[in-house]
């Protein structure tokens, strides 16, 4: 059996696009500029929070290689809530690598949809201005 590798470039068909992401093309892209910005920012600093000195290259080996992959590795992981060894033979990478990219893109994603203002309240004393509005 060929090892298969899931991509977002391989998705052709809208309806599947959307079963698997929970967005149109459209809403992807929008979100994607968002998440592109937010994963170049927290690649632009050192562990220790200094600014990198040489740019972060893509390999051509990388198992996501695209901010379009990135995102659609981790929507897939929110909206289809496989097991990790699911997504894991989805994208042919091993479990523990599956888990470091899930605890990687969860908080760029998160950050992402703050900047966009399209996070969820999180504090009761808002609920009646979301009412509102």
């Amino acid at each position: 059996m060929k090892n298969h590798r899931q991509s977002y470039a391989g998705i052709s068909n809208d309806q599947t696009h959307q079963a698997l992401t929970g967005l149109s093309r459209e809403a992807f892209a929008e979100l994607c500029s968002y998440f592109t910005h937010g994963w170049q920012e927290l690649h632009s600093f050192t562990l220790d929070g200094k600014p990198r000195q040489r740019q972060a290259t893509t390999k051509t080996s990388d198992v996501l290689p695209t901010s379009e992959n990135k995102l659609f590795f981790i929507l897939k992981f929110c909206k289809t809530n496989p097991l990790q060894e699911e997504l894991a033979h989805d994208f042919a990478i091993p479990q523990s690598h599956a888990n470091k990219w899930i605890h990687t893109l969860l908080p760029v994603l998160s950050g992402t949809l703050y900047r966009m203002r399209q996070a969820p309240a999180r504090d009761v004393r808002y609920l009646n201005e979301i009412l509102e509005a």
